[in-house]
């Protein structure tokens, strides 16, 4: 019987933040600088301070949380664990939600791509996608880690944990063994 996509959705939310306190000081130093530059992009693109009209009070705090998020999605992409290394589709989700809080809290053009009755609606729907995106790559770097303890003892390996048609992040960074066994989307110098 598989529980409720809610429940199990909160307890991985729950296992990734007792995981943050475990990270290394390096990733801490990551999401401050993603989440600053971030912060700096959606004000500065968004017209919040050189706007004529004032900001919508919830444009501050959404940006804030949008830009932590941000900066905890990239933080992940350092250090992860063999097998959990980033994927080109890794970035659906944390983009879609960045581009999301831009169009939300965007004020400097005269007819507005979206209503401004549904920005806050539309803001919170960018932020679930960005933590959505975060406890995708966290509990992705959980399983691998997992992994990993349970072939040390001795296990058998659990098939599917890797994903398997998507392309590589950073494919430079492919150790030498991944580089021997190549797939047809491996190949990324047609691009």
């Amino acid at each position: 019987m598989t529980r409720p996509s809610a429940a199990r959705l909160a307890e991985r939310a729950t296992h990734s933040l007792a995981e943050l306190r475990s990270w290394p000081r390096s990733r801490g130093w990551i999401v401050a600088g993603a989440a600053a530059g971030a912060a700096a992009l959606l004000v500065t693109t968004g017209g919040l301070v050189t706007s004529a009209s004032s900001a919508p009070w919830w444009a501050w705090p959404v940006i804030a949380a949008g830009a932590l998020l941000f900066g905890l999605v990239v933080a992940t992409f350092r250090g992860a664990p063999a097998g959990a290394e980033p994927v080109v589709c890794d970035l659906r989700w944390p983009v879609l939600g960045f581009v999301g809080l831009s169009l939300a809290t965007e004020q400097v053009s005269a007819v507005p791509m979206i209503d401004p009755l549904v920005r806050p609606a539309f803001a919170l729907a960018a932020l679930a996608l960005l933590v959505h995106g975060l406890i995708d790559r966290m509990s992705r770097e959980r399983r691998m880690i997992a992994e990993r303890r349970r072939l040390e003892a001795g296990g058998e390996s659990i098939e599917g944990l890797t994903c398997t048609t998507c392309r590589p992040l950073f494919p430079a960074r492919r150790s030498a063994a991944a580089a021997t066994t190549t797939t047809p989307g491996d190949d990324l110098t047609h691009l």
